[in-house]
């Protein structure tokens, strides 16, 4: 997981333990989805990306 992720999503269940007032179920597991798209998407979308640079410095 990305750093931010893993602190935002204990941020969320320390609040998640707090009760319903601080976090609501919507609102952790719209949180779970957000961290889980952006963890997977991320090397998706970076990969072309990263390959696409390193074909111009070398040449």
């Amino acid at each position: 997981m990305i750093p931010r992720a893993e602190i935002a999503m204990v941020i969320m269940e320390r609040g998640r333990q707090l009760g319903y007032w601080a976090v609501s179920p919507q609102i952790f597991t719209s949180m779970i989805l957000v961290s889980a798209i952006t963890c997977i998407t991320s090397p998706l979308l970076l990969r072309p990306l990263l390959k696409k640079n390193s074909v111009k410095t070398i040449s």
